[in-house]
């Protein structure tokens, strides 16, 4: 790993008041391997609730979704939050270079025919789950996130709008 990787305060836990980002210690090379890394971490941790073996459950499939991506979302919330406030032409550059990888990231989510098929499961029997109104709110959100994304289409027209997405 580079000398950089091993000092990329993304992947560490940040022992600061309330765990605010370390902004001294973040540098814009950290971004890159960071995004990419939590990319690879959160496809893992989809692609293992998608393929759960016990049957489908608000806890082990939706929840899960919902936990899941922590370091994803954690350089998320700060790299963004530069591009709106503290941006250059080295974050835009970063920021052009992570767009196409969140459209893919987001597509092989959405798309992924065994975990909407969970989901599905669960939203199928949601009344029937006693949810409370926060479960049921994002249970209700998640679904719908996968039909407007595209989970309830075709092979071919899945296909298609991935490509659409890469451009």
């Amino acid at each position: 790993m580079p000398e950089e990787g091993m000092n990329n305060p993304f992947f560490s836990e940040w022992d600061t008041p309330f765990g605010v980002p370390p902004f001294d210690e973040i540098k814009e090379s950290h971004y890159l391997p960071a995004f990419e890394k939590g990319f690879e971490e959160h496809s893992q941790e989809v692609q293992a609730s998608a393929e759960a073996g016990e049957a489908p459950t608000f806890d082990n499939t939706v929840e899960a979704l919902e936990r899941s991506g922590g370091l994803l979302t954690k350089v998320s919330n700060v790299f963004y939050r530069a591009v709106s406030a503290d941006t250059n032409d080295d974050i835009q550059a970063i920021a052009k270079e992570v767009a196409p990888m969140r459209s893919k990231h987001r597509d092989d989510i959405v798309l992924n025919e065994k975990l909407f098929q969970r989901i599905k499961v669960v939203y199928d029997q949601r009344d029937e789950l006693k949810l409370d109104t926060e479960q049921d709110r994002l249970l209700e959100e998640t679904y719908k996130n996968f039909v407007r994304g595209g989970a309830n289409l075709n092979e071919q027209d899945k296909a298609a709008l991935r490509e659409i997405n890469k451009e």
